[in-house]
């Protein structure tokens, strides 16, 4: 891993981090979109925001209770609480590959310049 993508990533994860702190749950997208077009690839950024999103979690240390009481207002069943936290993760991990994806489409779009346009 080269050392651009070792910053990106930090800075992915850190800046994600604060984000989701504040709520800003959406700044998943749009961190991840930066993160994707500065190193052209999209498993970085998603595993940056995956990163970022299980700090969050814990950092508010609500995970296993609020999982809990989640999966029991939501599913009638307690014990469910693990199914919560797998959804919010792939729910991340979405948020993030689209993010990612279109950031580095566009970096590989705009690295085609003149000379290798169609038409």
């Amino acid at each position: 891993m080269s050392k651009r993508n070792v910053v990106v990533f930090a800075a992915t994860t850190v800046v994600l981090s604060a984000a989701l702190l504040l709520g800003w749950w959406w700044a998943t997208v749009l961190v991840a979109a930066f993160a994707g077009f500065a190193v052209g690839k999209v498993w970085l950024p998603v595993v940056a925001a995956m990163t970022a999103w299980a700090t969050a979690i814990l950092w508010t240390g609500g995970a296993p209770d609020t999982a809990r009481v989640l999966s029991a207002m939501v599913l009638a069943n307690r014990d469910l609480g693990w199914l919560v936290l797998v959804i919010t993760a792939v729910y991340a991990a979405l948020l993030a590959s689209a993010g990612a994806w279109t950031g580095a489409t566009v970096r590989r779009v705009g690295n085609r310049g003149p000379d290798n346009a169609r038409g």
